[in-house]
């Protein structure tokens, strides 16, 4: 992977997490616990996608 895709792909995942941490904590009080929690999947599935591209 070239460093310029590395970094833009870096990038992405850092505002896709920022995104979804901002919705987690906004969350409307009508969600259900699986929409919750399916939520909470999504960025724990975002980190670790993170930590592996910085691996590379």
């Amino acid at each position: 992977m070239s460093k310029t895709r590395k970094k833009k792909l870096i990038e992405e995942l850092q505002q896709m997490i920022e995104e979804a941490e901002h919705l987690l904590i906004d969350t409307p009080e009508d969600i259900s616990a699986w929409e919750y929690q399916q939520a909470i999947e999504r960025i724990k599935y975002l980190k670790d996608t993170l930590k592996k591209v910085l691996k590379m």
